[in-house]
């Protein structure tokens, strides 16, 4: 018992005498990010020339060492490099990624969001502790030319604001080729911190060289320097913006869209017209022999009214008979009952006598119901008969033309050039307005010119004939009483109607009605056949109301009434940011970190 209690004494000594000199069992670290590294420095030494052309080139050499942890983390690093300065490709071609002696590393490369992304190290090892990256490429168009400070400038981001990791020193040396420093105007500057930051670091110049360096950078912390040189030192960049290809076509190509479109209305307008016809109307009192109401109504274009007109016409022609009830639901309100006379119906209109009764025997009735499906499916099926007809009597027809095939086939390449044009912006990166413009405007042109330039059914020289004697029953029924009489009366007409005989003026007002409803008149013409009924007997082929005026309320009610027809079966990276261009200028001072090409960002992996 003693030496138990002895014991444990002295373990309980040992666990203090541990705590107190820090130690402790071993805790589950946190999750380790490739991210949690640091960089000690960063080299850049920048060889700044021209071509033959006189634009600017660039030989960049980064040596970047990092300092990665001695857990079996990373992998290697990223390297983000930007392919574009403001609206100038830059042409990145890698030369070749080292270590510090100089032996090749691997490495992968994939252009994307407007970088060159150096993935650099090989997955099967990892790197511990202090390790430096030695990469070398060029650029092209790195100087730009800036209004505000009159001059060429060199106005580059070092490292870049798109790195998590804090470096320990950047130092940038920018050697100038022969015959460049020449040229320089002596404004240079250096700025560092996050970006945006005007916060200045050191810069001097010796001969051709000009250094500058900055300590202590945070993550997303960058140096950017500026180097001024006269004006026309170096030529501008040719920017994709500028070429005809994406600052003229889609102007052009937006132009023969708004031509073809101004050309198929002429077409429409001008071009493709119903037919003139004689030109002078002369009042008839007779309907036309080959034009019954429905197929004059369909010339016409006034449909709406073609059903009532026809039933009229056959009621007036002792064909059928309508009942109204007016004490009934709209719906119910007219009821139709074929007489005995429909075997008198030309072959060109009983169709319309099947359509409304189905089967044809003397005494049958029919509801003019709208929600009757069956009614509903045979007035449906037969609903183009009158188009046909027309067209096939030669009154209608399309006007033979090859625009149509023209215009389209024209009008689709117009607009395929335009999307094609718009995408390959896209893909450049080529922010202009003329671009989306053009390519929404020559699309949707497209299908309006496809659609408009389909020839409309016009009037035939036949079909105006046809119209303008329709015309001139319409200008007959508008006469007053006086002047019809006087045309009744004319030498061509005085021995076929008797005005005195008041049977036949009803009868022949009577075979006018339906026209009137065509042209919108029954109402008129309904008053006059009123008074004349009122001296003689009230017709046969209309009962219901007491006041004969009201039959004008069946062409309303019927023109407004829309047959149900039965319903068809159902069917079954953090590097986004970084390598901006400002548009000011920074070498006298009013630039800021991160505003200059280059830079961009990078991380670990």
């Amino acid at each position: 018992m003693r030496l138990r209690t002895a014991a444990l004494s002295a373990l309980a000594a040992l666990g203090v005498v541990l705590m107190l000199h820090g130690f402790a069992l071993p805790v589950p670290a946190a999750s380790a990010s490739p991210q949690d590294f640091t960089f000690a420095s960063m080299t850049a030494d920048y060889y700044l020339g021209r071509d033959a052309g006189g634009n600017a080139t660039l030989r960049t050499v980064e040596t970047l060492v990092a300092v990665f942890p001695d857990i079996d983390q990373n992998h290697g690093i990223e390297r983000a490099i930007p392919l574009k300065y403001g609206d100038a490709q830059l042409d990145v071609a890698i030369t070749s990624v080292t270590d510090g002696s100089g032996s090749p590393l691997p490495y992968s490369r994939s252009d994307a969001d407007g970088f060159a992304v150096l993935r650099i190290g090989s997955a099967d090892r990892f790197v511990h502790g202090e390790t430096t990256y030695r990469i070398e490429y060029t650029q092209r168009n790195v100087v730009r030319s800036f209004a505000d400070t009159a001059s060429d400038e060199f106005y580059w981001d070092v490292n870049g604001t798109g790195w998590a990791q804090p470096f320990g020193t950047v130092t940038a040396t920018v050697h100038l080729e022969e015959g460049i420093a020449g040229s320089l105007t002596g404004n240079v500057a250096c700025y560092q911190g996050y970006a945006g930051s005007t916060d200045r670091c050191d810069i001097t110049r010796a001969g051709d060289t000009i250094t500058a360096s900055a300590h202590d950078l945070g993550g997303y912390q960058n140096m950017t320097i500026a180097i001024g040189f006269d004006p026309a030192t170096f030529v501008d960049p040719p920017l994709l913006k500028n070429s005809w290809v994406f600052a003229i076509l889609p102007w052009v190509l937006l132009g023969l869209t708004v031509a073809a479109f101004l050309l198929v209305l002429w077409l429409r307008v001008v071009v493709w017209r119903d037919a003139k016809g004689r030109g002078i109307i002369i009042p008839e009192y007779s309907p036309p022999d080959d034009a019954y109401p429905m197929l004059a109504a369909e010339l016409l274009q006034r449909g709406n009214s073609a059903l009532p007109a026809q039933i009229v016409r056959f009621a007036v022609a002792r064909v059928l008979a309508i009942r109204e009830y007016p004490d009934k639901p709209k719906n119910e309100r007219y009821e139709l009952e074929l007489l005995a006379g429909w075997p008198t119906v030309p072959e060109s209109e009983r169709w319309v006598l099947t359509a409304l009764f189905g089967t044809l025997a003397v005494g049958g009735r029919m509801t003019l119901d709208g929600g009757d499906t069956k009614l509903g499916d045979r007035l449906a099926a037969h609903r183009a008969k009158p188009s046909r007809d027309v067209k096939a009597l030669g009154w209608r027809a399309r006007p033979s033309s090859r625009a149509p095939r023209i215009l389209g086939w024209g009008t689709f390449l117009v607009a395929a050039a335009a999307v094609a044009v718009w995408i390959a912006g896209n893909v450049n990166d080529v922010q202009l307005t003329g671009l989306w413009l053009a390519a929404l405007v020559c699309s949707l042109g497209w299908i309006v010119i496809l659609a408009l330039a389909i020839p409309p059914l016009v009037m035939t020289q036949e079909g105006a004939r046809v119209r303008d004697y329709l015309y001139g029953v319409r200008d007959y029924i508008s006469l007053a009483e006086k002047d019809r009489i006087r045309v009744l009366q004319a030498p061509g007409t005085a021995e076929r109607i008797d005005v005195t005989d008041q049977s036949a003026i009803i009868k022949l007002y009577e075979k006018l009605l339906p026209y009137a409803m065509i042209f919108g008149v029954e109402k008129e013409w309904i008053g006059e056949l009123g008074r004349r009924y009122a001296v003689t007997e009230q017709p046969e082929w209309y009962t219901g109301a007491n006041d004969f005026g009201q039959v004008s309320g069946f062409n309303t009610t019927i023109a407004a009434t829309h047959f149900a027809t039965t319903p068809p079966p159902p069917s079954t990276s953090s590097w986004s940011s970084s390598g901006g261009s400002s548009f000011s200028g920074g070498s006298s001072g009013g630039g800021s970190s991160g505003g200059g090409g280059g830079g961009g960002g990078g991380g670990g992996w």
